[in-house]
Formats: structure tokens, sequence, C-alpha cells
């Protein structure tokens, strides 16, 4: 994905590749935005939470991710420093570059 840079943290593995229903344990990463913002559904694809961006966009109509502790069902919910996205064993902490 362009423009956005993956750093892991400690604790992190740089995902899985599971998808909707799942279990990520002990995923916690930080990404560098070079963007405005990224997408919630290119987010959880690009992470690895989920294989394909159809499985992001259902385990997030699922109900399934929080941003910044609220559920969020807009699949395409624009993510922009500062933000966080959490779900079952994953945490995803968004930063400017």
């Amino acid at each position: 994905m362009r423009g956005i840079r993956r750093r892991l943290t400690p604790g992190g593995d740089g995902g899985s590749g599971a998808y909707a229903g799942s279990k990520l344990f002990g995923v916690n990463e930080t990404f560098e935005l070079d963007t405005e913002y990224i997408p919630l559904c290119d987010l959880l694809k690009y992470c690895g939470v989920a294989d394909t961006g159809g499985q992001a966009k259902l385990f997030i109509a699922d109900g399934n991710v929080l941003v910044d502790g609220e559920v969020e069902l807009r699949k395409t919910c624009k993510i922009r420093d500062g933000q966080v996205v959490t779900g079952d064993g994953f945490e995803i902490h968004v930063v400017a570059k």
C-alpha cells in the first residue's frame, strides 16, 4: 500500500493472516501515514487482520472492530493520525510520518 509504512511494536508479529471470526493474539502495530488518512478496510487488510478487502469489510460489518474505543461499522471510515483501531487480539496505532 502506497503512502503507509508499517512498524511493529513490542509484542507484534506482523499479522497472521487471520480474518473475521479468527483470533489474533499479541498483534500490536504502529502505522506511519504519509497521507492524510487510510480507509479502515484497507488498514485491516494491510496489517493482516483480514486476507482480502472483502473479508475486512465483513469483519467490520459484523461489529468486530473498534476505532478509539467505539464500534465502527463504516467500512471505509477514514483512519487518521492518532487513532487506535482494536479488535479481538489486535491493536493498531496510527501515527503521521
